[in-house]
């Protein structure tokens, strides 16, 4: 099943979606040690309490999370100038700006899954420094 298909295309409800995926996070951020953790719940809960897809939850949840993190990192996606296969990440507060590749990300989802968490090495690894 595609995630175009199991979304919501009406803009408010999918911001009901959001903002019910971060009041839940938000809520139980504390009992949980680690991100994967909580949002394996917030899923469950979206699903249990909207009826949408476990794929349209984990959209919902990650959505969530991300924009929660984003107000302690302010680290962005650069869309406009980003493709499909590589992503411009800038950290404000240097102004730097990194580029990922697709295979890059992919390496560090699955450390990450793997348990090696230390993203700063990962990224280090395959960041390269973007004009």
């Amino acid at each position: 099943m595609s995630l175009s298909h199991s979304l919501p295309h009406d803009h408010t409800h999918a911001a009901m979606l959001i903002y019910s995926a971060t009041r839940f996070i938000v809520t139980h951020q504390a009992e949980h040690l680690d991100s994967e953790q909580l949002v394996k719940r917030c899923c469950a809960h979206l699903m249990a309490t909207t009826g949408i897809t476990e794929t349209a939850a984990q959209h919902y949840a990650m959505h969530a999370l991300a924009e929660l993190q984003a107000k302690h990192v302010p680290a962005y996606f650069d869309i406009s100038h980003s493709t499909s296969y590589v992503i411009r990440v800038v950290d404000p507060s240097t102004g730097h700006a990194y580029a990922l590749t697709a295979s890059d990300v992919l390496q560090i989802a699955k450390q990450q899954s793997e348990g090696d968490h230390d993203t700063l090495r990962v990224t280090q690894q395959c960041g390269r420094r973007a004009g």
